[in-house]
């Protein structure tokens, strides 16, 4: 680990629903992206979900045509100047979430428009994206999605620093077909990349924290099929590509877990 990182503070281990009771899990249908140096275009279907998705307070919410019928066509001016989705309802009564970053909005309801959505039994169609723009994860209809979590968590702090974590491990268990690259954002302010981390290709961010000017990095990575590791931290993205190589695979008998 980075000699600035400190010392290990914390080791634990969480499971948690991920839909509590009344809740509802909501897939990935499918991302896509224009991968560039950074990501900053990306749109990404959620859905089908058995209810529809409500209006809430705070982002700015308009009614559109859509598909033979209407759709909410939502702004988030206080979180990103960039983001928008749309929200609505097909006649077999299953509900959609089309959500980008850098899309305009006649390119978005395009988007939707050209959705193929009649056969829940396979995966969504995708009739257009804009140039440039290329699938980058589907799901597959046959997968379920888990209704547990498991995560391992590791934290270091240097109290010469903040009295917050500065460096963050943790490994989860997932969907075996949802990896991090599900959750790409094209947020301006996260200046998104792929990178290659350990065999695979891994969801690199940097973002500048607040008026102090550090930077927060976030590297996350498909280990193996199903776990999904995340070093968060106070370092720039080539710090945690160094220390996301030096991790290292054990078993729970391992010796260097007793001390």
């Amino acid at each position: 680990m980075p000699a600035d990182a400190g010392v290990l503070v914390n080791v634990s281990a969480h499971e948690f629903q991920l839909a509590p009771r009344g809740c509802f899990i909501v897939p990935v249908a499918f991302t896509a992206a224009e991968v560039g140096t950074p990501i900053t275009r990306t749109v990404r279907l959620s859905g089908p979900s058995p209810v529809p998705f409500e209006r809430y307070a705070g982002p700015e919410f308009r009614e559109v045509s859509l598909r033979g019928s209407t759709a909410d066509l939502v702004a988030f001016p206080s979180v990103d100047d960039d983001m928008r989705q749309l929200r609505w309802t097909e006649p077999d009564n299953r509900s959609w979430l089309l959500e980008t970053f850098g899309l305009s909005d006649a390119e978005l309801l395009r988007v939707a428009t050209n959705l193929g959505l009649d056969d829940p039994t396979v995966s969504v169609g995708v009739g257009w994206l804009p140039p440039a723009i290329e699938i980058v994860y589907e799901h597959a209809a046959d997968t379920p999605v888990p209704s547990k979590q498991r995560t391992w968590y590791a934290g270091w702090m240097n109290h010469e620093h903040s009295d917050a974590d500065r460096l963050q491990l943790s490994v989860s268990e997932q969907a075996p077909d949802i990896p991090p690259i599900a959750w790409l954002q094209g947020s301006k302010r996260l200046r998104t990349r792929l990178v290659p981390v350990r065999g695979v290709v891994g969801v690199a961010t940097s973002e500048v924290y607040d008026s102090s000017g550090e930077v927060i990095g976030e590297l996350s990575w498909e280990e193996a099929p199903g776990i999904t590791v995340r070093l968060v931290g106070y370092y720039d993205v080539e710090t945690l590509l160094r220390i996301a190589g030096s991790l290292e695979t054990v078993t729970t008998d391992d010796e260097r877990l007793r001390d």
